[in-house]
């Protein structure tokens, strides 16, 4: 299996970049900011929040990235103090890597999110079967439960991996409300984000 093409072509990941900066924008980022350095085997972005978080982009050219991939990018997110990073991929992570990831200890505390470039081919949001999804606020969350009368663990759920909570990383424990037009109404749902 050959790891790294040996002349990547970036410019067949134009769509991932306008969908990246779409994801960014959503999740309150302010867009792209700037393309740090592009190789062979890698292309790095970074963007800043409102709050100025920090948040590093990878595109990485690797079939599957490895853990010598990971602790070297590690690395340099701790550098430059990045505590949030997405790796886009074209098959995701080798099992010792997805390991590795998983394990807290290893990972000191930072948010890693790992996309294939096929599901940034298309921003999910703009399709027209996708409804509306909004994170309620603690206020209409409390709000909801009292019209209801019962706790969140009631409502029914939604996965933090369907495709729409993953791009706009809605926090588990979170109430969506989910407005779905059909025709000339408007129907309303809410679900609970769950692992």
């Amino acid at each position: 299996m050959q790891a790294f093409s040996p002349a990547m072509d970036w410019s067949g990941w134009g769509q991932q970049l306008k969908t990246l900066e779409r994801m960014m924008s959503v999740r309150g980022y302010s867009s792209v900011a700037s393309i740090m350095h592009g190789s062979d085997i890698l292309l790095v972005c970074s963007a800043r929040s409102s709050q100025n978080d920090l948040i590093m982009v990878y595109f990485l050219a690797e079939n599957k990235v490895g853990v010598k991939t990971l602790r070297r990018i590690q690395g340099e997110c701790e550098a430059a103090a990045c505590q949030h990073t997405i790796f886009v991929t074209e098959d995701g992570l080798t099992p010792f890597a997805q390991k590795e990831l998983e394990d807290p200890e290893k990972m000191g505390g930072s948010v890693v999110e790992v996309f294939k470039k096929k599901e940034l081919s298309f921003c999910i949001m703009d399709h027209s079967l996708v409804p509306k999804h909004t994170l309620l606020t603690p206020s209409e969350r409390k709000a909801l439960l009292r019209k209801l009368g019962g706790k969140s663990s009631c409502l029914p759920r939604i996965k933090d991996s369907d495709p729409v909570v993953r791009f706009m990383r809605f926090p588990v424990g979170g109430v969506l409300k989910i407005q779905r037009n059909i025709g000339t109404c408007q129907e309303i749902y809410y679900r609970l984000v769950t692992a």
